[in-house]
């Protein structure tokens, strides 16, 4: 099975390669790819694989959080963030 999630706390090569070493020493993940620019990660693994037990896997580094990648959710346009002012 592959899943993918949102990642958020990467800044830099350290920060992919210590997240990849943390979640592939659970024993039901073959493989976990951190993206750095996309700020995502694809996790390939041979049984079900919650959430609660990645969040708790990373628990140890409070700088990262794992979340559900939501595909629903446009990204908001930018006048629609920050509306113009009318003079």
């Amino acid at each position: 099975m592959i899943s993918e999630y949102r990642l958020q706390g990467m800044t830099c090569s350290s920060c992919v390669v210590l997240i990849k070493t943390c979640l592939q020493a659970l024993p039901q993940i073959q493989q976990a790819e951190p993206d750095l620019s996309t700020q995502r990660i694809t996790i390939t693994h041979a049984s079900a694989l919650s959430l609660e037990t990645l969040q708790n896997t990373l628990a140890v580094y409070p700088k990262y959080s794992i979340k559900n990648l939501d595909t629903n959710v446009p990204e908001p346009k930018f006048l629609l963030k920050y509306k113009p002012i009318p003079p």
